[in-house]
This record gives C-alpha cells, sequence and structure tokens, in this order.
C-alpha cells in the first residue's frame, strides 16, 4: 500500500496518458451501450438464453480452480514465492480462506442449466459433492490457484503486481455477468498471465534457480504444451464432421417465438 501511495504527483502525471490511451475502448463501449440500450446484449436482457440466467457468482472460484489446475505445470517459478508466503503463515491463511469461502458459498456443482458445464465441469460432475452444493473439485482447485498466484504476486515488483491483480480482477467481475461459466472463456487468459507473471518473477536481477526448480521450470511448461497439443489433436480426430446451415435453419436456430397462454415463460428458444 505504501508502494501504490507513495509520490502522487509523478504518479498521477503517468496516469494522465494511460487514462486518455484507454478513452478508444471506452468510446466503444458506450456505442455498444446505445446499441442495446443498456450494457447487456438484448437477447440476455430477458434473462433467457438457452435456459441460462444472466449472472455466475461462482465464477471467483471457477477462476482460482483454472490456475489452481495449471499452477503444478509452473511450480518451478511459485516456488520461491510460496516460501516468502509460509514465513508470514497468516498472509498465507488470509489467501487460503478466501478462496475457501469464494468457493463454498455459491453452488459450485455442475449445472448446465445455468452455464456450469464443459471443461473443468466435467470432472465436477463425477467427483464428490459436499451437502449438493459445493463441489470438492473447486474446493481443492480454488485454494491451489489462490496460494499460486499470491506466490508469484510476492515475487514480482510491486507496480507490476497491481497491474496483474487488477486485469484478474476486472476479468473475473467481467465474466461473473455472463451466462456461461465455461473454461474456454478463462483458459486463454489464465494462460496468458500465468506465462507473464513467471517472466517477471525470473526476470533479471532474481536468484539463479537450481536442482529440481530450475528444471522444472523448463519442465512444467513444456509438459503443459505438449499435453495441450495432445487433447487438441485428439478433439480434431475425434469431432464430428462440420456442416453449414442454410439460411433457414440459422434463422430457426435463434429465433424467439412466443409461447401459447398459460405457459409460464415468456419467450423460449428454438
Amino acid at each position: 500500500v505504501r508502494a501504490l501511495l507513495s509520490d502522487m504527483p509523478t504518479r498521477l502525471r503517468r496516469l494522465a496518458p494511460a487514462l486518455l490511451a484507454t478513452l478508444p475502448a471506452f468510446a466503444v463501449l458506450a456505442y455498444f451501450i446505445h446499441l442495446w440500450g443498456g450494457v447487456v446484449v438484448p437477447r440476455y436482457q430477458q434473462g433467457h438464453h438457452g435456459g441460462y440466467h444472466g449472472w455466475n457468482p461462482a465464477t471467483a472460484a471457477f477462476f482460482l480452480s483454472i490456475v489452481g489446475s495449471l499452477v503444478p505445470f509452473y511450480a518451478g517459478f511459485v516456488w520461491d514465492g510460496l516460501r516468502r508466503l509460509m514465513r508470514t503463515p497468516m498472509v498465507l491463511a488470509g489467501v487460503i480462506l478466501l478462496a475457501v469461502v469464494l468457493t463454498v458459498v455459491p453452488e459450485t456443482t455442475y449445472d448446465a442449466s445455468v452455464g456450469r458445464k464443459s471443461g473443468l465441469w466435467n470432472l465436477v460432475k463425477v467427483a464428490p459433492v459436499i451437502a449438493d452444493h459445493t463441489s470438492l473439485v473447486l474446493l481443492i482447485l480454488a485454494p491451489l490457484g489462490a496460494v499460486g498466484l499470491a506466490s508469484l504476486l510476492a515475487q514480482v515488483r510491486a507496480r507490476a503486481g497491481w497491474i496483474y491483480l487488477g486485469a484478474m480482477v476486472a476479468f473475473v467481475a467481467a465474466q461473473t455477468a455472463s451466462p456461461q461459466l465455461w473454461q474456454r472463456y478463462h483458459e486463454p487468459f489464465v494462460l496468458m498471465v500465468l506465462a507473464l507473471m513467471c517472466a517477471e518473477a525470473v526476470g533479471p536481477g532474481r536468484a539463479s534457480a537450481h536442482g529440481l526448480v530450475r528444471t522444472w521450470r523448463i519442465a512444467g511448461p513444456m509438459l503443459l504444451g505438449v499435453a495441450m497439443g495432445g487433447l487438441t489433436v485428439w478433439t480434431l480426430a475425434t469431432s464430428r464432421e462440420a456442416r453449414s446451415l442454410d439460411t433457414g435453419d440459422f434463422q430457426r436456430s435463434v429465433e424467439f417465438e412466443p409461447l401459447r397462454s398459460g405457459d409460464d415463460s415468456a419467450d423460449k428458444v428454438h
């Protein structure tokens, strides 16, 4: 906090051009808000899209769980920061407690009707669930992801750490508003952030690693790359043949049609 609030005149001079650089993005956002009549796409404003509701309170836990599933491959970069965290047990306990709370408060079970399906949710579907409410998979992976991120943040420069933390909080906030809590929406961002933070953690002026830690810094990401490449090949090889839809088929696939009187819902999707 002291680092963030020190030398405010210099910080404000640097902040001004940074804010100006974001104005085009805000202009595009304002255009979409005008176009949609709000901050949500019209088809989602009705609260119905394939049965999904408008937001997912389990997003933070899911995000941390995606990180937790990847952290073992980056353990060589996480290790030094983890040792620092272990010297401050109250901070480490606070990180774990926050992840546990984010996981047990919202429902984190598999539920395709509210967008919790595919990817990691397929493992959640077959794994034990606590009180029909909390996934044991997320309860393990979310704290692991939180500790991994905290360990990396403990190694980067204060300025870079605030940027990474702000980006992750903003990403989770944006994804929370989405009705689909899918791994493919989270994983690219997580992989990019982990790569950048790991590079920062071992940048110039950092102590050199030795032994297994040094080896795993190379082998871990390589194994992850090979695994993802293999998964891509397998998915392409086993996927069904793509079929083009004519205009009529496409229109019928996205068309809203009022229900007959007496039905409970206002709309349904064909």
